[in-house]
């Protein structure tokens, strides 16, 4: 497989992006209405668009992560904070170096449709694993032609080949490349070094990083064996192949050659209204066939076992700057017929978003999936079982039969797993004041039978004897971990596992505090997305990088705690991975960072058609 077609294309798209959004944007033809997908192919394996570059141009630049990529105030801070700005503008500068342009001078002429697509070849395209294309309007042909210049002279310097093909009254400029060996495109040789960068803040290992990767972009060694190129009144269009270039200018709108009259984008239109600015196409079965093609028996052998081919397309789309949210990305996973394997398992149960009252309102990550254990287990075993019987079997005695002490077995089906129930959640916060001890942190699974479970924590203490301390709060028994910091118990409908603060408060349902479910945010996320779910994901990124810098303040203190505290390593770690490279002396400077953050919430619903996913970002409250 030609990887470097994949690449090249990834990183000219990038630097399309790059360019569009660092430059002002021109304005589409006014009668400029062609949907994306009427320059793709039918048969196009993955396909995205955009309906109006300039439109899309304009909702990015009010995102707030544009805003933060321009915020004067992060430019020269320390720490991975600024990193993209700063890669930002060192790939501007080497766009514009390609195109012997000043940063500064740097314009975009295009406008209206962009479709990107890879579709699976045809007699002509012999030769050619994939073949793929992005297909670009254009708002200013002057400009457009003055860049397409400079970018051929580029690609005629580094090419090994370049000749030009005459279609109707266009010209396609074709470069080829010498063929490398994969061994040698992958970077796998036996002589190239692995090791890891020898730099240790976040800025060397930046800068190290892209003088490596843009020496490789713009290089003989980053393009494909053949490009091709094509400029008309209307369009740039960039492709792996001369021949795909002729069957874009061939098609015609009504002609049932194009993916705007196939089922997969007549669904996609349907479902979501209003489509957002990006919508994309993956057909999964076309995906499927090329797999088989490549990989033969093998590769059927594993699809059926897992039931792919109930999988048809997954289509979806992205809309930037609502009223009510900053942006909004839905997919949908069409699935026909009945549901085994992976999308049997993948079609849980839907039950309404609201948290219980255990997620207090502290919480920045909440997490929850209704996923049956036992019923997971049964469905692996059935996919094993379809290859390999004994294997099956072995897994069904191994879980039967755990040994669990001196002579003692746990029967793990039996004893824990059935008397568990869905839903499984996880909830991450930091209570105030920010110190070493604030971490909370709390897992728990619904519970079937509370004797069942109760039975193994006793069995547990034995056999982990004097690692599990046991009290009794409010009638109810607790173990605490004699190393501190974690305790668990099993409650009315829950089993509780995670620092001994969360738990406690976890065990009064009753108490009167705010929790998740009652905060506006999740409010008003709750009310965007769809009314159930089996997956919900909620991140408040204001509060959790809040407080990763105030905790940034005391990370001695985290650090001396973590040797008796499990939660407080946890948290050195991840406070660590949010902070690193910025100084005591620059958190208040950092503080710049939350203005830009914002709530946002995941779900994914099983539905009758398939599987549903929805991401929903909240614009920034105003403020610090």
């Amino acid at each position: 497989m030609n990887h470097r077609r994949y690449r090249f294309l990834a990183t000219a798209m990038f630097a399309a992006l790059a360019a569009l959004t660092l430059a002002p944007p021109r304005a589409a033809a006014d009668d400029d209405t062609t949907d994306p997908a009427a320059w793709a192919p039918a048969d196009s394996v993955l396909f995205m668009g955009i309906d109006d570059v300039t439109k899309l141009i304009a909702q990015v630049k009010q995102s707030s992560f544009y805003k933060l990529m321009h915020d004067p105030d992060l430019k020269d801070l320390p720490g991975q904070t600024s990193l993209p700005q700063k890669f930002t503008q060192e790939f501007r500068k080497q766009v514009a170096g390609a195109l012997d342009i000043q940063p500064d001078k740097l314009r975009n002429p295009f406008a209206g449709p962009v479709a990107l697509f890879a579709s699976r070849p045809r007699d002509e395209d012999a030769g050619t694993d994939v073949t793929v294309a992005l297909v670009a309007g254009v708002g200013d042909h002057k400009l457009a032609a003055e860049y397409y210049e400079k970018a051929t002279r580029k690609f005629r310097s580094i090419a090994d080949n370049h000749e030009k093909v005459s279609f109707r009254s266009h010209t396609i400029d074709v470069f080829t490349t010498e063929n490398h060996s994969d061994e040698a495109d992958d970077g796998e040789s036996d002589d190239q070094d692995n090791s890891p960068p020898d730099a240790t803040s976040p800025e060397d290992n930046f800068k190290q990083m892209t003088d490596e990767a843009f020496s490789k972009i713009f290089s003989a060694d980053a393009m494909p064996e053949k490009l091709a190129l094509c400029l008309t009144d209307d369009r740039l269009i960039v492709a792996s192949a001369p021949e795909t270039i002729k069957n874009v200018l061939r098609r015609k709108p009504g002609s049932g050659a194009t993916l705007l009259e196939t089922d997969n984008y007549k669904t996609l239109l349907h479902k979501f209204k209003p489509v957002g600015a990006v919508r994309f196409v993956l057909n999964l079965s076309s995906f499927f066939d090329m797999m088989e093609a490549d990989d033969g028996h093998k590769a059927k052998e594993t699809i059926d076992m897992l039931g792919l081919r109930s999988m048809r397309a997954v289509i979806g789309h992205l809309d930037y700057g609502g009223k009510e949210y900053e942006s909004r990305f839905e997919a949908e996973l069409l699935i026909s017929g009945p549901r085994t394997g992976l999308a049997k398992i993948l079609s849980m149960k839907n039950t309404p978003l609201a948290p219980p009252k255990t997620v207090a309102s502290d919480t920045f990550m909440y997490w929850r999936v209704n996923l049956d254990i036992l019923a997971l287990l049964d469905e692996i075993e059935r996919i094993v079982r379809q290859n390999d019987a004994d294997a099956a079997d072995q897994m069904h005695r191994t879980l039967e039969s755990v040994p669990f002490g001196e002579g003692q077995t746990l029967n793990l089906r039996k004893e824990v797993f059935a008397a568990l129930d869905p839903p499984m959640i996880l909830a991450l916060g930091f209570a105030q004041p920010y110190n070493p001890d604030c971490p909370r942190f709390l897992f728990s699974l619904g519970v079937k039978d509370k004797d069942a479970l109760t039975r193994f924590l006793g069995r547990l203490t034995e056999v982990a004897a004097g690692m599990l301390i046991e009290r009794e709060s409010r009638g109810q028994l607790v173990y605490d971990a004699s190393f501190g910091g974690m305790s668990v118990t099993v409650g009315d409908d829950a089993l509780l596992i995670g620092t001994t603060p969360a738990v406690d408060r976890a065990m009064q349902p009753g108490a009167k505090r705010e929790t998740l479910a009652a905060l506006p945010d999740y409010r008003r996320l709750a009310a965007l997305a769809p009314p159930d779910a089996w997956c919900v994901v909620y991140v408040d990124s204001r509060r959790m990088y809040e407080g990763a810098l105030e905790l940034a303040r005391h990370k001695d203190a985290l650090m001396a705690a973590q040797f008796s505290n499990p939660a407080a390593m946890m948290t050195s770690q991840f406070v660590e991975s949010l902070t690193q490279g910025i100084k005591p002396e620059d958190i208040d400077r950092a503080r710049a960072l939350l203005k830009y953050q914002a709530s946002a919430i995941l779900t994914i619903r099983t539905t009758p058609d398939g599987l549903h996913l929805v991401n929903i970002q909240l614009h920034p409250a105003a403020g610090d």
